[in-house]
């Protein structure tokens, strides 16, 4: 061997050694830390559940697919030898719609109904068994033009209101034939339920004029704010002048006065209102409001209807507007009175309770004030509807279903509670729960 190649041996030598160095971390690993092996079994359970859940939607998907298959065979019965309409048809998924579908052959004869179409029209797939067109839409004035329109045109949009079992429905429904690959058609039809849409259509409507009316109604509060203002001043100057002692004088100018006084405050919280004010809320006893609504319906309200008025002598203050205090006690005694159509039994008291337990009204002292009237009541429904905006039991020409809208939003901002009680042909009670504040 030269000394050059030898040479270059002895170079190659250190060059080879690092390379076995590198190897040897590899090959020794060092254990696992606790930490490590607290994650590997975090992740191996969480693997597990995964897999057990996977299992189980297998599974739901298995029993699906079998139904699925269960209600295809009974469709192939309904729809014979027609398979590119197959999923159209399928019982399964036309139950999982939210719209109503009607399904009849050429001859309109029933087919099928599903879910939400039961629901809607309260039918009973029994029922339908054998029953053409005609007997199911018997409730439809324009099925004999709405058929017609169809033999022209194969499908027709139709807008609707029916009455299922006392209660109004609004649709939309399209009615379509759908022919299959056998020369087979069908006639499908959809309803589409528009009764809460319309519903709220309604009340955007009414909402809008209520806000033009009010700001008609601000206009008109400063008119007859300026026409009340000299009427007040002229009832005080002839207390003075008059000075007399006759009763029946000073009651009449004193009721006038009273009357002035409230339509003052009933103008400035119209203003307030309609600008979105709060109403300063001070002292108050509930006795002075009662006989204030007591004085005015028993000089307006028919002699027919019996008045009656309890309370103890002594109540504690609570803190409370006068104005729409007067306001709710004279909306309530109004209803009541419309109730029991000019005769009856009204009756208007006050006492101070202490509530443990309630559902909705919380542990405390409050003033109750009670309501109660002999009229023809109301059943469950409506006392659960009652207070809400645009709903009312009377005819429309007669209500418009905010009156007990703004008795609870007034008792609302008193802090205060309303519930009702009420028997249809027997008696309704509001109950108001004022609270007493803490001295």
């Amino acid at each position: 061997m030269s000394k050059k190649e030898t040479k270059n041996n002895i170079r190659k030598k250190p060059l080879s050694t690092p390379q076995k160095k590198q190897k040897t971390p590899t090959v020794e690993k060092s254990p696992p830390s606790t930490t490590q092996i607290k994650d590997y079994y975090t992740r191996s359970k969480t693997l597990l559940a995964h897999m057990d859940n996977l299992e189980e939607q297998l599974f739901d998907m298995r029993i699906l697919l079998d139904t699925s298959l269960q209600h295809s065979n009974e469709l192939e019965a309904l729809l014979p030898n027609s398979n590119e309409n197959t999923a159209i048809f399928n019982p399964l998924i036309l139950d999982t719609l939210f719209d109503a579908v009607f399904i009849f052959d050429k001859h309109h004869q029933y087919h099928f109904a599903n879910k939400a179409a039961i629901e809607l029209f309260q039918l009973t797939r029994n029922k339908l068994k054998d029953s053409s067109i005609q007997d199911i839409f018997r409730f439809e004035p324009e099925l004999a033009s709405i058929l017609t329109a169809l033999s022209e045109s194969n499908i027709h949009h139709h807008a609707s209101q029916y009455k299922v079992k006392q209660q109004a429905i609004q649709t939309l429904s399209q009615w379509r034939y759908i022919p299959t690959n056998t020369n087979q058609t069908y006639l499908v039809i959809t309803f589409k339920d528009i009764t809460k849409e319309s519903q709220y259509q309604s009340q955007f409507y009414q909402s809008q004029r209520m806000e033009s009316l009010g700001l008609l109604v601000s206009g008109i509060a400063h008119d007859m704010s300026n026409i009340i203002t000299p009427i007040h001043m002229g009832i005080e100057s002839l207390k003075q002048t008059l000075n007399t002692k006759d009763k029946n004088i000073q009651m009449i100018l004193s009721i006038l006065e009273n009357s002035t006084e409230q339509g003052k405050n009933l103008i400035q919280q119209i203003l307030s209102f309609t600008k979105g004010n709060e109403l300063a809320l001070s002292p108050s006893n509930i006795q002075s409001v009662i006989n204030d609504v007591h004085q005015l319906i028993t000089k307006t309200f028919p002699s027919t209807i019996d008045i009656q008025v309890k309370y103890p002598e002594i109540l504690p203050s609570i803190n409370a507007n006068n104005t729409q205090l007067n306001q709710v006690l004279l909306n309530l005694c109004l209803n009541a009175k419309d109730a029991m159509s000019n005769s009856g039994c009204l009756t208007i008291s006050s006492k101070e309770t202490y509530i443990q337990t309630h559902k909705k009204i919380p542990k405390g002292h409050y003033i109750q004030v009670s309501i109660k009237d002999t009229g023809k009541g109301m059943s469950k429904k409506e006392s659960e509807l009652i207070f809400d905006p645009f709903y009312s039991t009377k005819p429309k020409e007669k209500g418009t279903g905010l009156g007990l809208s703004a008795v609870l939003s007034i008792i609302n901002s008193h802090q205060g509670f309303i519930e009702v009680q009420s028997k249809p042909q027997k008696h309704t009670q509001f109950d108001i729960y004022l609270p007493i504040p803490i001295c």
